[in-house]
């Protein structure tokens, strides 16, 4: 562990960053579930089919992103699923209640496509980044400092996002 944190700091702070890219999967999971239905009032159950074809989808997206890396790279696939992916969390649930496949078809194609890419790389890019001596605990600090700051996004975003009737006093 000594020698993880003496000479693989820049490598194990470039994980924690790149960790963060888990903010997507908790805020759609938490956040903007919560405020769809409690916001919005898109109706829960639709809500709930949401999140789970959006997963269905995932299971076949997240293998061909990870063919594709194999054939491209590993960074050029997760910088892709993490920077459209992370530039889009916000509108992904839909303004209106009344449009569901509005809602159905953005929801799916951004967190069971696009984030998919980065779920298909991020194993392997990051054990890419040690020596074989180090590649465990590196992989394992790394991920869990970046997944625990990326538990406060629905916090966070919840406290940032306000409705005008909050404003009224």
């Amino acid at each position: 562990m000594t020698v993880l944190f003496q000479y693989y700091t820049p490598e194990l702070l470039r994980v924690v960053l790149a960790a963060l890219v888990s903010i997507v999967s908790t805020i759609f999971g938490v956040y903007a579930l919560s405020y769809a239905v409690n916001t919005v009032k898109i109706d829960r159950t639709t809500m709930l089919w949401v999140a789970i074809l959006t997963n269905i989808v995932a299971l076949v997206a997240i293998p061909l992103w990870a063919m594709l890396a194999d054939r491209v790279g590993r960074r050029p696939v997760f910088i892709f699923g993490a920077g459209v992916r992370g530039i889009d969390v916000c509108v992904s649930v839909g303004n209106q209640p009344g449009e569901y496949p509005l809602v159905f078809a953005v929801a799916i194609l951004m967190s069971g496509v696009v984030y998919s890419a980065s779920n298909g790389v991020w194993p392997c890019l990051y054990g890419e980044m040690f020596d074989t001596r180090v590649r465990l605990s590196g992989m394992a600090i790394g991920t869990q400092i970046g997944f625990a700051l990326a538990g406060f996004a629905p916090a966070i975003a919840s406290a940032a996002i306000w409705s005008p009737r909050e404003l009224r006093v």
